[in-house]
């Protein structure tokens, strides 16, 4: 294991990650960074960074056939007061509902927790397996959405793996993950350690369009 630190400035983070099996390409003119499915991050991107496999080419981005991890902020801040009042249920139907439509999965699992004291929103769209011959014997990928909301900006983090890689690339990706810090690291406040456990809800595609129907 090769420990590398990546840090932005401008975009307020930095990552370390295990670099002897991961590269990464924040130039917006390179093609691999370019291939990174940022259509399905249901928010505005103001930069990006996107951690791959090294020697994974851009062809193998844009398919899903390499394991990657786009990390993306919208250099908004968030209002003290949306932070305080914060409502889970309002925040997972506005996440949620694109993340299902831009994904084509029927149904995901919403995960909520307070990370360092900011509160963080995981959908994680794993594919059932059913559908037709074609598409069992050419799964859609996994694809887990983060996002983390702080005083400062929004951060995304959508981690796209095929299901046959989750084995060898799953814990190389949550050790990168694990090292996510707020740059400078004084944003992080004064709750420096631990995650906070809020709840985990099965969101299913057909139930959401009932609720907004409803409203």
């Amino acid at each position: 294991m090769a420990i590398l630190t990546y840090t932005s400035e401008r975009n307020g983070f930095g990552v370390t990650y295990d670099g002897a099996w991961i590269t990464h390409v924040d130039d917006p003119a390179d093609p691999r960074l370019s291939a990174a499915w940022a259509a399905h991050i249901p928010a505005p991107i103001a930069g990006s960074v996107l951690f791959l496999p090294r020697g994974a080419a851009a062809t193998d981005v844009a398919l899903g056939r390499a394991p990657s991890q786009l990390i993306t902020t919208d250099h908004a801040p968030v209002a003290p007061k949306t932070l305080s009042t914060w409502d889970w249920d309002e925040v997972t139907r506005a996440h949620a509902g694109p993340f299902l439509e831009r994904t084509g999965i029927a149904a995901l699992e919403a995960t909520a927790i307070y990370w360092r004291g900011f509160p963080v929103l995981q959908l994680s769209a794993i594919p059932s397996g059913d559908g037709d011959e074609a598409s069992r014997a050419c799964p859609a990928p996994i694809e887990v959405l983060g996002t983390l909301s702080t005083p400062a900006q929004t951060f995304s983090s959508l981690l796209t793996m095929p299901l046959e890689a989750v084995e060898e690339w799953g814990a190389r990706f949550q050790v990168l993950m694990d090292g996510f810090y707020l740059v400078p690291i004084e944003r992080e406040g004064r709750v420096r350690t631990g995650h906070q456990y809020v709840r985990s809800v099965h969101v299913q595609a057909r139930d959401l369009r009932d609720d907004l129907a409803a409203r």
